[in-house]
C-alpha cells in the first residue's frame, strides 16, 4: 500500500468480494420490499419481521461459536484445515439440535411475545438452523480464500431465497409462504456450502476438540447477538406494545433508513485489510484519510435517504402502510449511518491493536439501552420512538469503543472529522424528518439535497488535496521495496468479519 490515496482507491475501487455480497443483499432488499408489502398486509409483514428476528438470532446462537473457532483453527498447523472442517460439522449438529428444541417448545415461548406458534415462526426456526450452518461453511470458504464460491452461496441465499419467498407469497398472499421461501433458499445455500467445503467428509470433532472450540468461539456469541439485537430487537417490542401491523410498518421504514448502515458495513469488509497491510508509521495516517472519506459517504447516504424518504416509501409500500407517518421514522433511522461509521473507525484501531475485548462490552451496552429506550418511548411517541432509540444506541457504540481506541492511537483528528460530519448532516436529516409532504415540501427537499451534495463534493475535494500534500514513505505505508502490496492474511479477514458482523437492510 503506497499512500492514503492508494488506500482510498482500494477501499472504494477494487475493495473485496464481501462488498459485492453486501451490495447484492442491499439491492435485493430494495427490489423485494415493494413487492412483499403489496403481497402482504401490514400485520402479515409484521409477522414476517418477527420471523426474520427469530431466524437471525438462531443463526447466531445455533453454532455456539464453533464456526468462529473453526476460522481460527484453520491456521493451526498442517492439521488446521481438517480440524476446522470437523468443528463446522459439530456446529451443524448443534444448530439442528437447538432448532429442534426451539421448535418443540414453540407453544411455550411464542405467547411471551404475544404470538401463537404457527407456520411463520416454525419456518423461521428452521431457517435459523440453516443460517447457522451457512455461517459455518462461509467461515471455511472465507479463510481458505475461495471468494467466488463464497459469492455464489451468498447469492443463492439472498437472491434465491427472496425470489422463492416472493413467488410463494404471490400464489398464496401468506406470511407463512413468504417465510418458508426464505427458509428454503437459506437451506439450499447451506447444502451447497456443505458440499463445496466437504466439511462432513472429515468427520465430527471429538469432545476435546469441541471443548477447545467452545472456549475460543463461545465468548464471541454474546457480542454478535447484541449487535443483532441492536438492529432488530425493537421489532419484538413493537409487536408487544403496538401490534403486528406497526411492526410491519416499522420494518418498511427501517429497510429504507437502514441502507446507510448497510453501506458502511460493506465498506468495513474492505477497510481492515488496508490497515493490516500498512506498517505502524503510516497506519494511522491511512486511517484518518479513509475515515474522513467514509464519514462523508455515510453523511451523503444519511442525508439522501432522509430527504428522499417520501419517494423511497412510495416505492417501498402501498398507502395502506401509512407512508406519511413513516417519513420521520425512516429519516431518523438514516442518521444511524454516521455514528456507525465513527464506531467503525475506532473499531479499526482496537482490532489492529488486538484489543477487541471492548467490543464485547460496547454492543451489549448499546443493545440494552436500545431496549430500555424502546420500552419508554414506544408507548409515548410510537414508531418515532423506536427510531430515536436506534440512533441513540448507535451513538453510544463509538463512545464506549473510543475509551480504549484513544489510548492506542492518535485519534484527535479522526474524532474531529467524525464530529464535523455529524454536525453537518444533522440539520439536513432533521429537515428530512420535519418537512411536510406536498409540492412545496418536495421543492424544499430537492433544494436541501442539492446544497448537501455540493457541500459533500467540497469536503471530498478537500480530503483529496490533503492526501496529495501528505504522503508517507513507502516503508511507512507498508510497501515492499519492489512495490508489491502486502495483503492481509485470511485469518485476519476471518477475525474481522466475525468481530464486526454485517448489519443487513431487512428485506
Amino acid at each position: 500500500m503506497a499512500s492514503p490515496a492508494e488506500a482510498l482507491r482500494r477501499l472504494f475501487g477494487r475493495g473485496s468480494v464481501y462488498t459485492i455480497v453486501l451490495a447484492i443483499q442491499m439491492s435485493t432488499a430494495l427490489i423485494v420490499v415493494p413487492i412483499a408489502t403489496r403481497l402482504l398486509s401490514p400485520s402479515g409483514y409484521g409477522h414476517v419481521a418477527v420471523g426474520v428476528v427469530i431466524f437471525t438470532l438462531l443463526a447466531i446462537v445455533g453454532a455456539l461459536g464453533l464456526a468462529d473457532a473453526a476460522a481460527r483453527t484453520f491456521f493451526a498447523g498442517a492439521e488446521g484445515p481438517r480440524r476446522a472442517r470437523r468443528l463446522v460439522a459439530a456446529a451443524i449438529g448443534s444448530a439442528v439440535l437447538l432448532s429442534l428444541v426451539v421448535d418443540l417448545t414453540g407453544s411455550v415461548w411464542a405467547p411471551l411475545f404475544g404470538l401463537s406458534y404457527g407456520g411463520v415462526l416454525r419456518a423461521a426456526v428452521w431457517a435459523g438452523a440453516a443460517g447457522a450452518i451457512l455461517l459455518g461453511v462461509q467461515a471455511l470458504l472465507r479463510v481458505s480464500e475461495r471468494v467466488w464460491t463464497f459469492l455464489v452461496i451468498a447469492v443463492v441465499a439472498a437472491v434465491g431465497g427472496q425470489a422463492l419467498a416472493v413467488s410463494l407469497a404471490a400464489l398464496t398472499h401468506s406470511a407463512t409462504a413468504y417465510m418458508s421461501g426464505i427458509a428454503a433458499g437459506t437451506g439450499l445455500a447451506a447444502i451447497v456450502g456443505v458440499i463445496a467445503t466437504g466439511c462432513l467428509r472429515s468427520g465430527v470433532a471429538g469432545p476435546g476438540e469441541v471443548k477447545a472450540g467452545l472456549a475460543l468461539g463461545l465468548p464471541i456469541v454474546p457480542h454478535s447477538l447484541a449487535v443483532s439485537l441492536l438492529a432488530s430487537a425493537d421489532r419484538i417490542l413493537i409487536v408487544g406494545i403496538l401490534g403486528l401491523a406497526s411492526a410491519g410498518r416499522y420494518q418498511v421504514a427501517y429497510a429504507v433508513g437502514g441502507l446507510g448502515v448497510a453501506l458502511v458495513t460493506a465498506l468495513n469488509q474492505a477497510w481492515v485489510p488496508l490497515l493490516l497491510g500498512a506498517r505502524e508509521r503510516g497506519r494511522w495516517q491511512i486511517l484518518r484519510a479513509t475515515s474522513a472519506v467514509v464519514h462523508v459517504v455515510a453523511g451523503i447516504a444519511a442525508v439522501t435517504l432522509a430527504l428522499l424518504a417520501p419517494l423511497a416509501l412510495v416505492v417501498a409500500a402501498p398507502a395502506s402502510y401509512g407512508r406519511h407517518a413513516l417519513m420521520p421514522v425512516a429519516a431518523i433511522v438514516a442518521f444511524s449511518a454516521l455514528p456507525y461509521a465513527t464506531c467503525s473507525s475506532y473499531f479499526q484501531v482496537v482490532f489492529v491493536s488486538g484489543r477487541t475485548r471492548v467490543m464485547a462490552v460496547a454492543a451489549p451496552v448499546a443493545a440494552a439501552v436500545n431496549i430500555a429506550l424502546n420500552l419508554v418511548l414506544l408507548p409515548a411517541i410510537g414508531l418515532v420512538g423506536a427510531a430515536v432509540a436506534t440512533v441513540v444506541a448507535y451513538g453510544l457504540l463509538p463512545g464506549v469503543v473510543a475509551v480504549i481506541a484513544h489510548r492506542l492511537a492518535p485519534l484527535a483528528a479522526v474524532s474531529r472529522d467524525s464530529l464535523r460530519s455529524w454536525l453537518l448532516a444533522a440539520p439536513f436529516v432533521a429537515a428530512g424528518a420535519l418537512i411536510p409532504p406536498g409540492v412545496l415540501g418536495v421543492a424544499a427537499r430537492v433544494a436541501a439535497l442539492a446544497v448537501a451534495l455540493a457541500g459533500a463534493t467540497l469536503l471530498l475535494r478537500s480530503a483529496a488535496s490533503q492526501q496529495t500534500m501528505a504522503q508517507p514513505s513507502p516503508e511507512a505505508a507498508g510497501a515492499s521495496p519492489g512495490g508489491a502490496e502486502p495483503e492481509a492474511s485470511g485469518e485476519a479477514l476471518g477475525r474481522e468479519s466475525r468481530l464486526h458482523p454485517a448489519v443487513e437492510a431487512p428485506g
